[in-house]
C-alpha cells in the first residue's frame, strides 16, 4: 500500500501499463490477445520531447534490497549516480556497445539497474530467457545458445545455471554477482562451464546507490 502510495501521489506519472507483451515483430502490445500496438496512439508524439524536467536528484527508479533483514526495504535511484556508475562500469570492465547482457532477475529486484539500463546506456544487446529457460541445465544452454559476454548473478542464481549443466558458454567474459556470500566453489563451478569468465564479487550494492 505503500508504494501504491507513493506511485499516486508523488511520481506523477503520464501513463500506467498493466501488462506488456513484446511480440516477435517487435509490436509492444498491452492486451491479453496481443494484438494490439499499445503506442498506435502517440506514436505521433515521439518527435517531440517530454514535458517533464529531468534533474540530477530525479528518482529513474525504485528498487528493493532482497530482505536479509527479515524485510525487502524500498530504495530510490538518481539520475546522477547511475549516469556515473554505467560510465565507471564500462571503463572498469571493459564494457561496449558490443557487449551481450543477460537479464536473469525479476524486474523489482534492485539488479535490474545494472541488467537493463547498462546495456541500454551502451547501446548494447540485452539478451532475455524465456521461463522455462531459467532452470538447471536448460540455462547453461540457453547460454551456449546466445554468447552473452556479461551477467549479473545472485549465487542462488549461479548454482542454477551450473548445477547439473554440462554445456560450456566460453564467450562469457564478465560476470558479476551480487546479494550473497560467494563462495570459491561456487566461482569454481561457473569457471567450468565458462572458461573465459572474470568473476567480480560486488557484493551487496543496493543502499549505495551504485
Amino acid at each position: 500500500m505503500t508504494v501504491r502510495s507513493y506511485i499516486d501521489e508523488e511520481l506523477q506519472l503520464k501513463a500506467e501499463v498493466p501488462a506488456l507483451r513484446l511480440r516477435d515483430d517487435g509490436v509492444l502490445s498491452g492486451d491479453e490477445n496481443g494484438k494490439d500496438d499499445l503506442f498506435a496512439q502517440v506514436r505521433a508524439k515521439a518527435t517531440s520531447p517530454p514535458d517533464v524536467l529531468v534533474g540530477p536528484d530525479s528518482n529513474p527508479t525504485l528498487s528493493f534490497t532482497s530482505g536479509s533483514e527479515g524485510r525487502p526495504k524500498g530504495v530510490l535511484g538518481r539520475h546522477y549516480s547511475l549516469t556515473k556508475y554505467f560510465t565507471w562500469m564500462a571503463e572498469r570492465f571493459q564494457l561496449s556497445s558490443e557487449s551481450r547482457f543477460t537479464l536473469l532477475s525479476g524486474i523489482a529486484h534492485d539488479p535490474v539497474q545494472r541488467d537493463i539500463f547498462t546495456p541500454l546506456f551502451l547501446g548494447a544487446q540485452l539478451l532475455v530467457p524465456s521461463k522455462e529457460d531459467i532452470q538447471h541445465e536448460k540455462l547453461a544452454e540457453w547460454m551456449r545458445e546466445h554468447k552473452p559476454t556479461v551477467t549479473h548473478l545472485t549465487p542462488a542464481m549461479g548454482q542454477i545455471l551450473v548445477g547439473g549443466a554440462a554445456a560450456e558458454f566460453p564467450s562469457l567474459d564478465r560476470a558479476f554477482f551480487v546479494g550473497d556470500i560467494l563462495t570459491t566453489r561456487d566461482c569454481r563451478s561457473l569457471q567450468r562451464l565458462a572458461v573465459n569468465a572474470n568473476i567480480v564479487n560486488m557484493y551487496g550494492t543496493t543502499e549505495t546507490q551504485r
